[in-house]
């Protein structure tokens, strides 16, 4: 049996589902998995398992999933690849998509096949009105940036930022739909940096990561000793970058090596035992207040946003107001 798992940032899920079953009548092997602001990756995990559990060994599973390269995508390519089950993953959710799975899951023996032939049916149910406007064609999908083959020479090191810094951002999901289909038009970079010693020991999230990056911008993952060896490096001189950190201790490890950020956008933190929700999707604890305090006493400015149309919040001011400070 094919069983069928919605997922969605926020709360998209559960209402497509809704919708479906007001036209399709409901369908008991259509499950749902929501991605709430608050959450981190360990429970959207969760989420995903405690659905799974309930399958039959022999079930295969189709994901259906509103972004590629956000967080409910790239856990559920991760189960795919470390599950037991036969499964297969659409993006781009829509109604048309959802109401020709239930219709089609029990004819189409392939699933496989059943994902290509639900992603045309997803394109198919989006149309315009009016259908035909004269001399207008849809927008252009961007091509990817073609970077020439780096010279290679010496190392020369100047003790000072040589990168074009656009954005440093400490996010617990690092890359993910928020921050490619957001943040990347909003900063104009054309390279990302997830710095992480951890992720760069894990080869299935460094290749979800490269798998999240926008057609237009190219992702790497580097340890932070390497961030520390480039930063003044003459042949990076100009390069426009992202820089996504995990954890404010990784930052302060960059700033404790005497590079400076101007700014750092707190965009989200997980909530674990032990820490206080200062936004809905920034978690702190005592060692966090103190490395952010240390690091604003160094000079570093932190402002707190998801979104690059959210408002700023200052840091300080939010610890104040949960008398963290």
């Amino acid at each position: 049996m094919v069983q069928i798992i919605i997922a969605s940032h926020g709360g998209m899920a559960a209402g497509i589902k809704q919708s479906s079953e007001m036209i399709f009548g409901v369908q008991p092997n259509i499950n749902t998995v929501t991605f709430l602001p608050a959450e981190g990756l360990e429970d959207l995990t969760a989420k995903y398992n405690q659905v799974i559990n309930t399958f039959a060994a022999t079930d295969e599973i189709l994901f259906l999933i509103d972004l590629w390269g956000g967080s409910p995508f790239n856990v559920a390519s991760s189960i795919q690849a470390t599950g037991s089950h036969k499964s297969a993953i659409v993006t781009g959710l829509n109604l048309p998509m959802v109401i020709e799975a239930a219709g089609v899951q029990t004819t189409m023996t392939d699933i496989e096949e059943m994902a290509h032939y639900l992603v045309g049916i997803a394109k198919e149910g989006i149309r315009s009105l009016p259908e035909v406007v004269s001399n207008v064609e849809p927008a252009d999908v961007p091509q990817a940036i073609v970077h020439a083959a780096p010279v290679q020479r010496a190392a020369t090191h100047t003790g000072h930022m040589e990168l074009d810094v656009r954005l440093v951002r400490i996010d617990s999901r690092l890359l993910h739909g928020q921050v490619a289909t957001g943040w990347t038009k909003s900063a104009g970079q054309e390279r990302i940096f997830v710095v992480s010693d951890t992720v760069a020991q894990d080869e299935m999230r460094k290749t979800l990561i490269t798998q999240a990056a926008p057609a237009n911008v190219t992702a790497s993952v580097i340890p932070i000793a390497k961030l520390i060896d480039i930063y003044d490096d003459t042949r990076f001189h100009g390069v426009k970058v992202m820089m996504l950190f995990e954890t404010p201790q990784d930052v302060k490890r960059v700033t404790d090596a005497g590079i400076i950020f101007t700014s750092v956008n707190v965009g989200s933190m997980t909530y674990t035992d032990g820490k206080t929700m200062i936004t809905n999707a920034v978690a702190v604890d005592a060692d966090d207040v103190a490395d952010f305090n240390s690091m604003m006493a160094a000079g570093v400015r932190f402002e707190v946003r998801q979104t690059p149309r959210d408002s700023e919040q200052d840091l300080t001011t939010l610890f104040k107001k949960k008398k963290l400070v």
